[in-house]
């Protein structure tokens, strides 16, 4: 046979010897998996049709990029589409990775994801938090069957799938309120060293409030979120190798990003309230944003181009299939050798799974909306229900299941108006909007 012919090999050479144990094996590290993210699965279901169609186009685009980065695509096509054989000898980049290896970074994903994603259902009950963990987790589970370079090539894209989730107003409420406190409250430091007459950490809340209206939450988060995606995407196309360094430039660019967001709402306050200028705040409001994120995003490509690119030397060692190397019996064989010992560790992986799963839930909140009339209010204190204005509208509207009244007060010679929200869930509440 010359070196220009392709040779074809019957897949029986291959699977000869391959017990059920080991189909058994792999199938359960899978299914321990999906019980585990039972939920998150679930919640990623039933919230794809409400998604946005951007950030479907996200997904969907991401997704072909991982799938090209990993080259899955094309080793299911040459697997399933030529009959009963399998292709000897086809691309020269084409690596595949004969035996499922427990390697620590992996194995690192899929336990650390697992544990934090029953941590975030007990202390941050945000929906968004496990279905992340999980798709990170997955290609963690994936990457035990892929060649280590292939899956570290599109670990950053894996990354940027799992963030491209919504990140609208309900992913923002919960952990943008609090962002705005820090932010106000940097500000109001600030102002303080600055021996300026500093309005409170709340009065700085409310001004942000009016510039940038309830609906839009300038917390920062979205500036983060858009911040970490492009990092990714650029970590991608650079081919940077992953890393400590290149944690430390993400951190480093996540940093940059707060103190973008701090130095415009530092601006906004100055121009606003000590010149006196809230139009031209009012005017300033998003060229600053952009000018801030726009900024730190050059200094986060510069920061990236200090990490080493992967070479082809990080490509470790596999079988490759290129027309100068011939798949022998000898890579049969080597494929059986240490099969014993890899399936007593998906057994061990498979229970450690199964043991996070029978972990306590966290508790649920029920079905019923809380009833706004039972409320017993004191006899000197006057109620009457008012309606809702048309931003409170649309931004409440959004949710189907929360219940919104708002009533006007009068005890003594305290008047105002209060804003009651009742959800069935504890991150349904908007507090931003009551501000």
């Amino acid at each position: 046979m010359t070196s220009n012919e392709i040779q074809l090999i019957h897949p029986d050479t291959l699977s000869r010897g391959v017990p059920w144990s080991a189909v058994l094996g792999y199938g359960s590290v899978v299914l321990g998996w999906l019980i585990l993210n039972r939920t998150a699965g679930q919640w990623l279901i039933q919230a794809l049709p409400e998604w946005s169609p951007v950030n479907q186009i996200l997904m969907i685009g991401a997704g072909i990029v991982l799938l090209f980065c990993l080259q899955i695509s094309l080793q299911i096509f040459l697997q399933f589409s030529l009959g009963p054989f399998l292709l000897q000898r086809y691309r020269a980049h084409l690596k595949i990775l004969w035996q499922p290896e427990m390697r620590r970074l992996p194995l690192l994903l899929i336990l650390g994801s697992g544990v934090l994603s029953l941590g975030s259902q007990w202390f941050l009950t945000l929906e968004q938090i496990p279905a992340i963990l999980f798709i990170l987790g997955s290609y963690g589970l994936v990457g035990l069957w892929l060649q280590p370079h292939s899956w570290n090539r599109g670990l950053p894209i894996a990354i940027a799938l799992s963030f491209i989730l919504p990140f609208g107003v309900e992913f923002s409420t919960n952990l943008g309120f609090p962002a705005r406190i820090l932010t106000a409250e940097a500000v109001e430091q600030i102002l303080h060293h600055l021996k300026i007459a500093a309005l409170s950490s709340e009065d700085i809340i409310v001004l942000d409030t009016g510039i940038a209206h309830v609906e839009l939450p300038c917390s920062g988060l979205k500036s983060l979120w858009i911040g970490s995606l492009f990092f990714l995407g650029a970590t991608w196309v650079d081919r940077r190798r992953l890393g400590l360094r290149w944690l430390g430039m993400g951190a480093v660019t996540l940093g940059l990003l707060v103190l973008a967001n701090i130095a415009r709402v530092l601006s906004l306050v100055m121009v606003a309230e000590v010149l006196q200028q809230p139009e031209i705040a009012d005017i300033l409001h998003i060229p600053l944003g952009i000018i801030g994120f726009i900024t730190v995003c050059g200094l986060s490509y510069g920061l990236l181009r200090g990490v080493p690119q992967i070479t082809g030397e990080d490509q470790g060692s596999s079988v490759v299939l290129t027309p100068q190397r011939s798949l022998k019996l000898t890579d049969f064989k080597e494929y059986h050798r240490h099969r014993s010992s890899s399936y007593l560790d998906f057994l061990v992986l498979t229970a450690c799974l199964l043991g996070l799963a029978l972990f306590p839930a966290a508790p649920s909140f029920g079905s019923a909306l809380p009833d706004l009339n039972a409320l017993d209010w004191p006899a000197n204190l006057q109620m009457e229900t008012i309606p809702l204005s048309k931003t409170e509208q649309r931004f409440f509207g959004q949710n189907s299941g929360v219940l919104t009244e708002k009533q006007r007060f009068q005890f003594q010679d305290l008047s105002g108006s209060v804003l009651f929200v009742a959800s069935s869930t504890c991150d349904r509440t908007m507090p931003q909007s009551c501000v």
